[in-house]
């Protein structure tokens, strides 16, 4: 199956997305952006103040990215929104990689709550993430 598919799957599970579309970012939960201060230093600011008025820099701000993904993807995971995050920022803290670690780890829960998945595609699954098919007790 193709991560496209999947990261599909897994924003239908979560009822959440992240999307890198300059369009989404006015009408979304959170929005994930690179700035620069006045001295020219590079920041990253994550919040749920879409309009970017209020900005706690003590909370939202960051001057490193290091645990800045696994901000987003605890977002994503627990509080069901949609978040918007920079495109250089999708690629650069591989969000995509972190969607598809999370969509392994809960690929059980997904097949077992999913209607819209052909028995071929859940065999597909089923051997890619070499989950053990169920067999009845008679």
């Amino acid at each position: 199956m193709q991560n496209k598919k999947k990261i599909k799957l897994l924003n239908d599970f979560f009822d959440s997305k992240v999307t890198t579309k300059e369009n989404d970012s006015l009408t979304c939960d959170y929005i994930c952006y690179e700035e620069l201060t006045a001295d020219g230093y590079e920041v990253f600011v994550f919040t749920n103040k879409v309009d970017g008025k209020g900005i706690s820099v003590n909370e939202e701000v960051h001057y490193y990215n290091s645990n800045l993904a696994e901000e987003i993807i605890r977002v994503y995971e627990y509080h069901n929104k949609v978040i918007y995050v920079d495109e250089f920022l999708y690629d650069h803290l591989d969000i995509k990689e972190h969607l598809l670690g999370l969509f392994e780890e809960y690929v059980d829960e997904i097949l077992d709550n999913n209607d819209s998945l052909s028995e071929i595609e859940i065999k597909e699954l089923k051997e890619e993430y070499e989950i053990e098919e169920e067999t009845e007790i008679t």
